[in-house]
């Protein structure tokens, strides 16, 4: 699996439909989402904050069963020690919800208490847990099976969006159709250059630099667009299909067992040296980064995966190589 973004943005075509869509009484109090399910494995552990936006609601999954069992209920608590703590460290103020599938198998409320207690550790070190009041617990205990506790968990994570005030803040018509439009060139697009973006801005009454600039600042934070603004390089692209950018970052963090290269065409590439290298010494030529990246803004992506740590230039040798930590 990858990190997939399920998007459901309740996008308006023009002013029209958008003005009707708000004048309809039971969409004024109706909230949209853009859900994001992140990979679990460890490899991609090291692009996960590029993802990790100050403005979301945190759901940490876990299977109930493994955290109670002897022999596996030790990293079952370290993974989502871990998972926690990142969720800590760069969305410290957002809400986290803990989740426990299959509670058909511990249906006795003693059991439901020793995991709330197994799982102190973590409570101990993040005040951000919302608590579940029906149970007297940290944790949501749900299952699939039959829809158990679904509807209660459904329910506090709407309260929890609604009592953050930024859900409900008011933002200009132009912010949503520049959005719209944005979006609506993922048909055929993976990201806009900036000027691009500057472009539909104007054609949407938005002139001023730092105005545009808090707009993608906003559909940022808010996991509709990627848009990081530390390096020009960086600024020049707005990302409105992250996954496009999820998988140029997949393809070299990549677990070889799961996920290897064709051999064929590697080796009418001459590009076998390369692959080992990658694989075996963490170090990524120029050249196979073309190639995974198909030749696309290989300098714009090495710029971001510089930026975030996933890799740094290597000078030890005298071609163009980098160090994948």
């Amino acid at each position: 699996k990858g990190m997939h973004p399920v998007f459901s943005l309740g996008t308006k075509r023009d002013m029209k439909e958008m003005m009707d869509r708000a004048n309809r009484e039971d969409l004024e109090d109706t909230v949209l989402l853009a859900l994001w399910d992140f990979a679990g494995q460890d490899v991609f552990y090291s692009m996960h904050h590029l993802f990790l936006t100050k403005t979301g609601v945190y759901l940490l999954v876990f299977d109930i069963r493994v955290l109670l069992q002897p022999d596996s209920g030790k990293d079952a608590l370290s993974y989502l020690t871990f998972w926690a703590n990142s969720i800590n460290l760069h969305a410290p103020e957002a809400p986290l919800l803990l989740a426990a599938t299959f509670c058909q198998s511990i249906e006795a409320k003693e059991s439901l208490m020793h995991v709330h207690k197994v799982l102190a550790p973590i409570l101990k070190k993040t005040s951000q847990i919302v608590q579940n009041e029906k149970h007297s617990v940290a944790f949501f205990p749900i299952d699939n099976k039959d829809q158990t506790g679904i509807g209660y968990l459904r329910s506090v994570i709407e309260n929890v969006l609604r009592q953050d005030n930024a859900n409900a803040e008011e933002i200009p018509v132009s912010w949503l159709l520049l959005l719209d439009e944005m979006l609506l060139s993922r048909r055929n697009r993976n990201y806009l250059h900036y000027s691009m973006v500057k472009d539909i801005a104007k054609r949407n009454g938005i002139l001023a630099a730092t105005e545009l600039d808090q707009i993608l600042t906003l559909f940022h934070d808010r996991g509709m667009v990627v848009h990081l603004t530390s390096t020009e390089a960086l600024k020049s692209i707005v990302t409105i299909n992250p996954q496009w950018l999820i998988n140029c970052l997949s393809s070299v963090i990549r677990d070889a067992s799961l996920h290897p290269f064709e051999i064929d065409e590697i080796h009418n590439l001459g590009l076998e040296k390369d692959v080992e290298l990658l694989f075996h010494q963490a170090l990524a030529s120029r050249d196979i980064l073309e190639y995974v990246w198909k030749n696309e803004q290989v300098d714009f992506l090495l710029n971001l995966m510089e930026r975030l740590m996933l890799l740094s230039p290597w000078g030890f040798d005298k071609n163009e190589c980098y160090l994948i930590p």
